[in-house]
């Protein structure tokens, strides 16, 4: 470790000041997650601070953060489009007021250029440490609303005031599986040094804690989402493994892609979950006809459970079955945001992830357990959309600022990386471009065949995020931010 990460008597001191602006956003975050509790004036008041704070450390330094703010532009404009269109004002300016606290933690984050690779530690230990503490509590403030699915359970459930959408069952499991795969990164990631004894033992201990809630919680699709994200970090720590998990993947996908929907039924049914196979393919129908129907602005943020109960109504569910969110995450973002969110969701994703997937074979350090984290937040959102438009949304984006400040990173030590080249502001409005072109392409398609459409939009996605990778790394060229202020770069 350098001095810079045990400097003595400045701990304390310097973590506060690296930690300055993640502070800010927590101390107005309570005035956005829990809205119904004030006001309309003070919650609108707390999103506008916010949004003057983060355009402060804009200004302060435009060429820093013109990359991160470029790839939060598409949020920023469809969410605005989205309020305009919503026929419950409420509800859609409550689901913003998430929205923009997670894209505040991304910009502010990703927009780090040289965190310690100490703090990116404890910070992420805190909230692994913050995800238990919820866990621990869980079981008994929790609505499980099927109890007892394949564990006999029978612990007593109540519903906590004003927490209990942050503890339903799967959105308390996903977040434990997203704690759990930043908690298996640190054990078979960190290296074999004397100084990484304590936060490995640290870390064994929060594995064991966070397996035992997630099975507590009987989270099917988090229990799936931790299953394909250990494999995929299996594989990219040990080279070896790499062609089984992908054999494995590749079966498992040509196998499924086969069956027809009587085998899906038939599982279900021997692992109690027919009735909530039912549940769901009937609201992917109804979403789908409202993506369908609306694919330039979507419905309006947060309001599907009104489009469904007067546009699409249910016929083998009751209508107070209706949900509030279409148990999907790609067909979610489509619904509030429209076409161009998905497409902008997935730019953002699989700019973070090959970033990461970068930075880990370049340094060995905490980019595997957050490459790990959002293959659960990706696999998971097949299933569902627990951590979408709602109170714990901002976790999706700190996995993404996390990422992406690794990217950026200039701490050798931590990430073995060099600073991330700077870009041009011509090619940044070259690739709004394009993702309004892709988008546009992806929304022509959709009137033809739906699943074309919607892999095209999400393949746009991912074509994009590998253009802002390369556009920002450093050994694909040379190119200055801004012309008159070229960045000296330190050689590693």
């Amino acid at each position: 470790m350098t001095a810079k990460e045990v400097a003595p008597g400045s701990g304390l001191k310097s973590f506060l000041w690296e930690s300055k602006d993640l502070a800010a956003v927590i101390a107005v975050s309570p005035f956005l997650l829990f809205s119904d509790w004030y006001p309309r004036f003070v919650s609108v008041g707390g999103a506008l601070l916010l949004a003057i704070f983060c355009m402060l450390r804009w200004f302060s330094n435009p060429c820093r953060y013109l990359v991160v703010t470029a790839l939060l532009f598409p949020f920023i404009v469809l969410s605005l489009v989205s309020l305009s269109i919503s026929i419950n004002l409420d509800k859609s300016l409550n689901c913003l007021y998430f929205l923009e606290l997670g894209c505040a933690l991304f910009l502010l984050i990703g927009g780090q250029r040289d965190l310690p690779g100490w703090i990116a530690r404890t910070w992420t230990h805190l909230f692994i440490a913050g995800v238990l503490l919820l866990g621990l509590t869980g079981p008994v403030v929790a609505e499980f609303r099927v109890p007892r699915k394949f564990l006999d359970l029978a612990i007593p459930k109540m519903r906590a005031p004003g927490v209990g959408e942050i503890l339903d069952a799967n959105i308390l499991g996903c977040l434990l599986a997203i704690a759990l795969a930043l908690a298996i990164g640190f054990l078979i990631q960190s290296p074999a040094d004397p100084q990484e004894r304590r936060p490995r033992r640290l870390a064994s201990v929060w594995s064991l804690l966070l397996a035992i809630l997630l099975l507590v919680t009987q989270s099917r699709s988090a229990l799936f989402g931790i299953f394909s994200a250990v494999l995929v970090m299996v594989a990219l720590r040990w080279r070896r493994n790499r062609t089984i998990a992908l054999s494995v993947f590749g079966i498992a996908g040509v196998f499924l892609w086969w069956r027809d929907i009587d085998f899906f039924r038939e599982i279900a049914g021997r692992m109690g979950a027919a009735d909530a196979l039912t549940f769901r393919l009937e609201i992917w129908e109804r979403a789908r006809y409202a993506v369908q129907d609306f694919p330039f602005t979507g419905i309006g943020a947060g309001t599907f459970q009104e489009a469904v109960l007067h546009l699409y109504p249910l016929v083998k569910l009751s209508p107070d079955a209706a949900p509030y969110h279409s148990h999907n995450l790609y067909m979610q973002l489509s619904l509030d945001l429209g076409i161009g969110g998905l497409v902008a969701f997935f730019t953002l994703a699989s700019f973070c992830f090959i970033a990461g997937l970068d930075c880990f074979r370049s340094g060995k350090g905490l980019a595997l357990g957050y490459l790990g984290a959002v293959v659960v937040v990706l696999m998971v959102g097949l299933l569902d959309s627990p951590l979408w438009m709602n109170k714990p949304n901002a976790v999706i984006f700190f996995l993404f600022g996390m990422l992406a400040t690794f990217h950026f990173s200039q701490d050798p030590v931590a990430y073995a990386r060099q600073p991330a080249k700077n870009v041009s502001l011509f090619d940044v409005l070259f690739l709004i471009a394009l993702w309004l072109l892709l988008t546009l392409v992806s929304i022509v398609l959709l009137s033809w065949h739906f699943e074309i459409a919607m892999t095209l939009a999400i393949g746009s996605g991912f074509f994009l995020g590998w253009e802002w990778y390369r556009l920002t790394d450093d050994r694909l060229g040379e190119q200055p931010l801004c012309r008159s202020n070229r960045v000296q770069r330190k050689e590693i």
